[in-house]
């Protein structure tokens, strides 16, 4: 499950060493270059590939972002292939924008779900991310 606070130990605002200590994250790996000096990281078990970063965690802010993968689901049982009828009603103040889709998390005031869309409307990639952090946007 992720969501509202994380995935399982890995939780967001976690300070890089504790997130490490978790033995939830894997070492940082490569990531184009980000002025604000984040780390890119992949859950371990959940490798997401060379292109992709599936935990980005800030020097000033700890963990900020997890992404989920094949079969996570929040705890209202949005998960990947959810379709935009059931994000928006799951979360009923969800936006949907050029850039994707969002919504606040339940129980969880710092934080929000990040949806891509695809154009039939299906949940293709979602994230639990704090909603003011400076490693993504």
């Amino acid at each position: 499950m992720l969501g509202p606070d994380g995935y399982g130990a890995l939780k967001l605002g976690m300070s890089r060493s504790a997130a490490l200590a978790s033995g939830v994250l894997s070492p940082a790996k490569p990531v184009a270059s980000d002025p604000a000096g984040c780390t890119g990281h992949d859950i371990v078990g959940h490798a997401t590939g060379a292109d992709s970063v599936g935990v980005y965690v800030s020097p000033t802010q700890g963990v900020v972002q997890i992404a989920a993968t094949a079969g996570w689901r929040t705890p209202e049982r949005i998960g990947i292939g959810a379709s935009k009828a059931q994000v928006r009603a799951a979360y009923p103040d969800l936006v949907v924008n050029t850039n994707g889709a969002h919504a606040s998390v339940p129980g969880n005031a710092r934080a929000v779900y990040r949806f891509n869309l695809d154009p039939a409307g299906k949940v293709t990639v979602f994230e639990l991310a704090l909603a003011h952090q400076e490693c993504t946007n």
